[in-house]
Protein backbone atom coordinates (compact mmCIF):
# COMPACT_ATOMS: atom_id res chain seq x y z
CA UNK A 1 0.00 0.00 0.00
CA UNK A 2 3.15 2.40 0.58
CA UNK A 3 3.59 2.52 -3.26
CA UNK A 4 -0.04 3.81 -3.86
CA UNK A 5 0.64 6.03 -1.45
CA UNK A 6 4.25 7.26 -3.42
CA UNK A 7 2.10 7.06 -6.55
CA UNK A 8 -0.98 9.50 -5.38
CA UNK A 9 1.61 11.74 -3.88
CA UNK A 10 3.68 12.26 -7.42
CA UNK A 11 0.30 13.24 -8.71
CA UNK A 12 -0.69 15.46 -6.20
CA UNK A 13 -3.81 13.71 -5.32
CA UNK A 14 -5.53 15.78 -2.63
CA UNK A 15 -6.76 12.62 -1.37
CA UNK A 16 -6.98 8.90 -1.58
CA UNK A 17 -9.74 6.42 -0.64
CA UNK A 18 -8.76 3.21 1.27
CA UNK A 19 -11.38 0.15 0.49
CA UNK A 20 -10.33 -2.96 2.02
CA UNK A 21 -11.98 -6.24 2.76
CA UNK A 22 -13.22 -4.81 6.51
CA UNK A 23 -13.98 -1.53 4.39
CA UNK A 24 -16.73 -3.36 2.22
CA UNK A 25 -17.96 -5.59 4.46
CA UNK A 26 -18.50 -2.31 7.05
CA UNK A 27 -19.63 -0.01 4.48
CA UNK A 28 -17.41 2.29 5.57
CA UNK A 29 -13.77 3.82 3.47
CA UNK A 30 -10.85 4.97 4.84
CA UNK A 31 -9.81 8.52 3.33
CA UNK A 32 -6.89 10.45 3.87
CA UNK A 33 -6.05 13.93 3.30
CA UNK A 34 -2.81 13.43 1.83
CA UNK A 35 -1.85 17.04 2.73
CA UNK A 36 -2.30 17.02 6.40
CA UNK A 37 -2.17 12.84 6.45
CA UNK A 38 -5.31 13.29 8.59
CA UNK A 39 -7.38 10.18 7.92
CA UNK A 40 -11.60 10.11 8.31
CA UNK A 41 -14.00 7.35 8.20
CA UNK A 42 -16.52 7.72 6.32
CA UNK A 43 -19.54 5.58 5.06
CA UNK A 44 -20.45 4.84 1.10
CA UNK A 45 -23.38 6.47 1.31
CA UNK A 46 -22.05 9.90 2.41
CA UNK A 47 -18.60 9.67 0.64
CA UNK A 48 -19.67 11.98 -2.40
CA UNK A 49 -21.12 14.30 -0.13
CA UNK A 50 -17.56 13.82 2.13
CA UNK A 51 -15.55 14.50 -1.29
CA UNK A 52 -17.07 17.42 -2.68
CA UNK A 53 -17.39 19.67 0.39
Amino acid sequence: MKAQFKSADRVNASRVIVIGEQELESGIVNVKNMESGEQEQVSFEHLVTHLTS
